[in-house]
């Protein structure tokens, strides 16, 4: 049973939150071209953006399951009071607030008004650190650092 929570949670992980953080890290490229055209009209860059915050939102509901996954397979484990787990259980909470309060409010709002240069380097920046946490987290659960085994 363990083999079987690692694998889907290392799996997930790639299928699932690799898109959200490659999605967050582009959104701002295609938001932050010029003015709309007008009417009804979809230009080719606002198409893409629409396109990238969807998978920001549905990728980002699905990716709730690597987390859960983790944590099903490390109280199995019973190492839920290792450091790097909980350190990883913090930062992936701080990633996933980060998604949902920052990164995915302003790109629904980008649609509705043009983005500032403040709120694109916002953009960048929350996106950013949301690449950065994750490969911190993958970093603790490929070194384990003070793990028994």
């Amino acid at each position: 049973m363990n083999s079987t929570l690692l694998v889907l949670h290392v799996v997930g992980s790639i299928v699932l939150v690799g898109p959200i953080t490659l999605a967050t890290s582009l959104f701002p490229k295609y938001a932050a071209v010029g003015p709309q055209p007008p009417g009804n009209a979809v230009s080719p860059t606002n198409a893409i953006a629409v396109l990238l915050h969807r998978v920001t939102r549905v990728y980002g509901a699905l990716g709730l399951l690597v987390p859960a996954l983790g944590f099903a397979l490390a109280a199995r484990m019973e190492i839920l009071n290792d450091a790097w787990i909980i350190a990883s259980m913090i930062l992936t909470a701080v990633a996933a607030a980060l998604l949902a309060l920052v990164i995915t409010p302003l790109q629904r709002d980008s649609f509705d008004e043009a983005l500032t240069a403040q709120r694109v380097f916002r953009l960048r920046l929350a996106s950013g650190l949301f690449a950065l946490l994750w490969a911190i987290v993958v970093a603790l659960m490929i070194l384990r650092p003070g793990a028994s085994a």
